[in-house]
């Protein structure tokens, strides 16, 4: 196995080495030349921003606790949470393709507010994220052409017929992926990432099998 080939997606950004979802993490990431893309989280503050940020409160990272849906975005820009749009701005002057991933699920009002807020943006070169479904099949009905994953850590007949009627791709946790898994979505020609992968051993496993896009906390790009 070599480099050549594979998509590197930073978890959050570089967060083996920074505090995830912050700019501190995201400069990091994009600064590293072999990677495909960058992952985050996002919410929607209560003034309408859409924020960087895995849990649903500030505790966990930044020590002070705040709810995001129920926090406006200038009390949280204290904190040091980064606005989407920064992230955004940053993957376009780096050439880095965005995971974004919608962490909660959202309604059709909150659905068509991120949809617009892309359109305003003139985001470019991303691929919407999500374990709920609702969120994904909401986005597709606005937009038929948006790049989509659905979240999920097995594949079952369910979740594999709403992917490939909504033309949709699967992100799947690595312990997901096996050789009947694969042969599944390689004859559909199914989109395929795997998270989140942090041993080199395991890349080489799961490379063998199929899989060319790998979430990862680590830069593995001089390690291969």
């Amino acid at each position: 196995m070599n480099h050549k080939g594979i998509k590197w997606i930073m978890h959050r950004g570089l967060s083996s080495k920074f505090t995830e979802n912050t700019m501190e993490s995201f400069i990091a990431a994009s600064k590293i030349e072999n990677i495909f893309g960058i992952e985050t989280d996002i919410h929607l503050t209560s003034d309408d921003v859409f924020v960087c940020h895995h849990d649903k409160t500030t505790d966990r990272i930044y020590g002070v606790s705040h709810e995001i849906k129920y926090t406006d975005y200038d009390v949280l820009k204290k904190l040091g949470v980064v606005k989407l749009i920064s992230l955004v701005e940053l993957a376009k002057l780096t050439n880095k393709h965005l995971f974004i991933e919608l962490k909660e699920y959202m309604n059709v009002k909150e659905i068509a507010s991120f949809y617009h807020y892309y359109k305003e943006n003139q985001f470019s070169n991303f691929t919407v994220i999500s374990f709920h479904r609702e969120n994904l099949s909401s986005l597709r009905e606005l937009d038929p052409k948006i790049p989509m994953l659905l979240l999920d850590d097995k594949v079952t007949d369910d979740n594999f017929e709403f992917v490939l009627k909504f033309n949709i791709g699967f992100s799947l946790h690595y312990q997901a992926i096996n050789e009947e898994t694969m042969k599944k979505i390689l004859t559909h020609q199914i989109e395929l990432n795997v998270w989140t992968v942090n041993d080199i051993k395991l890349v080489s496993k799961l490379h063998q099998l199929g899989v060319r896009c790998f979430t990862t906390d680590k830069d593995f790009t001089q390690d291969i």
